[in-house]
């Protein structure tokens, strides 16, 4: 990942931000502009990156494994990233070769770092000190079956299906007004939109 300069004589120039990314894919900088966030589509995984305004020298923060190969990542008004992806990705290729009966799971997470208590330690760190811990309780199949749970983020399923009910996942975002979730799928007819309250049709 780098960022490139146009210079007034017309000549490029090019700075290597971030190396050695495993399939780098979505990409989304914090409202403040001090956090990058790097999807790792291969590796499960999102990178979090602190970013120098003035020079836009990044500096590696922490990773954080995901229960998918996460496509794009955006962060909501609340800098919570949210991250949308495909768990199972033989079942994606068989939707791209457009095979009879197919469908893709979808998978969506919000990424929140945990708040440190009186002590300087956070909710997350006391908790990896049990391997026994779980979270991600409330979801119907819990990030925690997947991937292992983080020491310095809370990851919580927003959206999960099979593909019966949408597919191909690959951006999320929360209307922070509404509260609504917004979907979008690679190989979907429209955008799915799931609100938090009931609601008449």
């Amino acid at each position: 990942m780098g960022r490139h300069y146009v210079l007034p004589d017309g000549s490029i120039e090019h700075k290597f931000a971030a190396l050695g990314i495993a399939f780098a894919n979505g990409v989304a900088l914090s409202r403040d502009g001090l956090r990058l966030a790097v999807a790792s589509s291969s590796m499960a995984k999102v990178h979090f990156y602190k970013r120098d305004p003035s020079t836009d020298d990044l500096t590696p923060d922490r990773d954080v494994i995901v229960p998918f190969g996460p496509d794009n990542v955006m962060y909501d008004d609340d800098d919570t990233l949210i991250v949308a992806g495909h768990p199972h990705f033989p079942s994606f290729v068989a939707v791209v070769e457009n095979k009879p009966g197919a469908k893709v799971p979808s998978w969506a997470v919000s990424i929140r770092p945990f708040a440190a208590n009186e002590d300087g330690e956070s909710e997350g760190q006391k908790n990896s000190h049990s391997k026994k811990t779980g979270y991600d309780s409330r979801a119907p199949l819990s990030a925690s079956a997947i991937a292992p749970a983080s020491s310095t983020d809370e990851v919580e399923t927003i959206f999960q299906s099979d593909g019966s009910v949408y597919g191909t996942a690959t951006t999320g975002l929360i209307d922070s007004r509404t509260g609504a979730f917004y979907l979008t799928g690679l190989y979907e007819d429209g955008v799915l939109v799931c609100y938090p309250e009931p609601r008449s049709i």
